[in-house]
C-alpha cells in the first residue's frame, strides 16, 4: 500500500461505537481516530489538531436501551379516563368561561386548548402513553352537533377522555385518546 493506514468500516453509517476498536468513517466528513488527529474518509491526516473534549463533534454515539418487553402498563400507571376528564374539564372551564364566541380565532383557541391538554396529560404518571388531543371550538346558537370517532386500538391498555364545554356563545368538546407504547 501507499502507507496509509486502513481503517475497518462497518455498515453504512458513522461513528465511534463505546468499547469496540475500529474506527468507523463516513465518507467526506472528518472523523477523530483513537489519537487527536483528524482523519478523512479516504485516510488521509489532517493539520488540525482537537482535544477530546472535542468528540462529540466528530463522533455520533448511539446509546441502546434493551426492550423491556413489557406488553401491558402497571395497574397504577395505566391511564385513567375520570382522572383525565377533571383535567380537561377544568382546562375548558379556565380558558372558555368568560369567552365570546369569535370566529376568528376559534381555530387559534382549538389549538391553544389542544396543547394545554396535551401537556396536562403528559404531568400525569402513566408511562409510555401517547397522547392525541382533539378540540371542537364553535358557536353556541342552540344547534344540534354531533361529533364522532373511530380508533383501532388495544380495548385492555387504551382509553379515552371527552368533556364538553358551553357557556352562552361558545360551545366546545375536548377529546384526549391515551394509546399504549408496547
Amino acid at each position: 500500500m501507499d502507507g496509509r493506514r486502513m481503517r475497518r468500516t462497518h455498515g453504512h453509517g458513522g461513528g465511534h461505537i463505546p468499547g469496540h476498536g475500529q474506527n468507523l468513517t463516513v465518507p467526506g466528513r472528518l472523523t477523530k481516530a483513537h489519537g487527536h488527529t483528524l482523519r478523512d474518509h479516504r485516510g488521509n491526516d489532517s493539520k488540525s489538531e482537537s482535544s477530546d473534549h472535542d468528540r462529540g463533534k466528530y463522533f455520533h454515539e448511539h446509546v441502546r436501551l434493551e426492550n423491556t418487553f413489557q406488553l401491558n402498563p402497571c395497574e397504577d400507571y395505566k391511564f385513567s379516563s375520570k382522572q383525565m376528564e377533571r383535567a380537561m374539564k377544568d382546562i375548558l372551564d379556565k380558558q372558555l368561561s368568560e369567552t365570546d364566541y369569535n370566529g376568528k380565532i376559534c381555530p387559534t383557541v382549538a389549538a391553544n386548548l389542544s396543547s394545554l391538554i396535551k401537556e396536562r396529560a403528559k404531568e400525569f404518571p402513566w408511562k409510555r402513553y401517547r397522547y392525541v388531543v382533539q378540540v371542537v371550538v364553535g358557536q353556541n346558537s342552540d344547534q344540534a352537533v354531533q361529533i364522532g370517532s373511530r380508533c383501532i386500538w388495544d380495548e385492555k391498555n387504551d382509553s379515552f377522555a371527552c368533556v364538553t364545554f358551553k357557556n352562552k356563545t361558545v360551545f366546545a368538546v375536548a377529546a384526549c385518546y391515551g394509546i399504549y407504547l408496547e
